[in-house]
């Protein structure tokens, strides 16, 4: 754990500086103390007399011993001096390594200085002493973050818990100071590979694992995210949730092993859910100062009347009976110009209808077949009328031939 390695070194200093004679504190001092992989930590160059005036900045220990007095470990032996060939007992040891190990009021374990904390082999083993605001937690989390920006304190804030969490993070001051910086991942193997993507949140096992450049990106679950690389402003929400391709844009998977086909689509459970509802029916943008190029629509009764309703059975569904139409039979009649068909960027070109968007045909259909109704009432009424005055013709007809008959039987002989 880097974390501690120092605090090992620490602690061996301690240990020899208590029992060794000047001379062999030397030779370790050279050997030992320089940071290497098993102790990747190394104190701010000494200067001398500060804290302790009689540390002179001419040993490889001194350096640790001015830390070992900044970090609030040991006040030094009186008078301003450290004494460093002076023997420690026994006692003054366990108060050195409990306050190196469990922290003091100056320092806590894990704290690499400029606000940053690392836990854990090779946790933050390159990080530079310009980046601040980091914390990685677990084997290899942000080790290969070195971005020094010009000896130029940055602020990264890059959060890694986990296993290879943010391993291969690298900022490098691009895209006005934001590559590879505000991520967060918690999760072994969550954003293991990001590089210079920002701005991620991934939370569970490989979460974002694969995500290179994306940003803005948030994944919650086991392996969600997973097969995003460069895609970016993605929501996905569920174990096994992602994306069809990696560079998405604006896409949503919310469910266990839900899919989101393409940019800007938004997926809501797998093959195996059979019902998606609430207590309310969904509400569709419709102000009209969110519209334009508005005109009457010219889909209608001709429209309705090519449809074809069909019953059937998914084959991934529940087994009961569904109603509704063929999207393929929709796009004969209508082509791809209508958002009515939803057309899928998978290899296959899966198609998908939007049900609500037939209400406005239907209603043209409606509105168009009782148009016809009315004329035909008026044709009716007008037949009415001709009939009735065919009836008054035919009473006058009637009551004319019953007048000559009573006239012809007068004028006979």
């Amino acid at each position: 754990m880097k974390g501690f390695s120092w605090i090992g070194s620490v602690i061996v200093g301690i240990l020899c500086v208590a029992v060794l004679p000047v001379d062999a504190q030397e030779r370790i001092g050279t050997e030992d103390v320089a940071a290497s992989p098993n102790n990747p930590y190394t104190p701010p160059a000494c200067v001398p007399g500060v804290p302790f005036a009689d540390i002179t900045c001419t040993t490889g220990f001194d350096p640790w011993i001015e830390q070992f007095g900044a970090d609030g470990i040991t006040a030094g032996c009186g008078g301003g001096d450290y004494c460093p060939g002076t023997p420690v007992t026994r006692d003054q040891m366990a108060v050195f390594i409990e306050k190196a190990m469990r922290g003091t009021s100056a320092w806590s374990p894990g704290n690499l200085g400029n606000a940053n904390t690392g836990l854990g082999a090779n946790a933050l083993f390159n990080n530079s002493a310009y980046a601040y605001g980091n914390t990685a937690v677990g084997i290899n989390a942000l080790q290969t973050q070195s971005f020094a920006n010009g000896n130029v304190g940055y602020a990264s804030y890059n959060t890694a818990v986990g296993v290879d969490t943010l391993a291969a993070n690298q900022p490098d001051g691009g895209n006005a100071g934001e590559d590879g910086i505000h991520n967060t991942a918690l999760g072994a193997i969550a954003l293991e590979y990001n590089t210079t993507g920002y701005y991620n949140t991934a939370t569970g096992v490989y979460a974002l694992g694969l995500n290179t450049q994306g940003n803005y990106n948030a994944a919650i679950g086991a392996n969600a995210g997973s097969g995003n690389a460069t895609g970016s402003k993605n929501t996905f929400l569920g174990t096994f949730s992602g994306p069809n391709t990696g560079g998405q844009v604006d896409s949503t998977a919310i469910g266990f092993n839900a899919v989101a086909d393409a940019s800007y689509h938004i997926q809501v459970g797998d093959n195996n859910v059979t019902q998606i509802g609430g207590p309310v029916g969904w509400s569709n943008l419709s102000d009209v100062r969110a519209k334009t190029n508005i005109q009457d629509l010219d889909l209608g009764l001709d429209f309705v009347m090519a449809l074809r309703p069909v019953s059937f059975t998914l084959k991934q569904g529940n087994g009961r009976t569904d109603l509704g139409f063929v999207a393929q039979d929709v796009e004969t009649l209508l082509g791809d110009g209508y958002n009515v068909l939803g057309i899928g960027a998978d290899k296959d070109r899966t198609l998908s209808l939007r049900y609500t968007d037939f209400i406005a045909p239907m209603v043209k259909a409606i509105q168009e077949q009782q148009a016809q109704i009315e004329d035909q009432k008026t044709e009716i009424a007008a037949l009415k009328a001709r009939l009735t005055e065919v009836e008054e013709l035919k009473a006058e007809v009637k009551s004319l031939m019953a007048g000559l008959k009573v006239a012809a039987k007068t004028v006979r002989p």
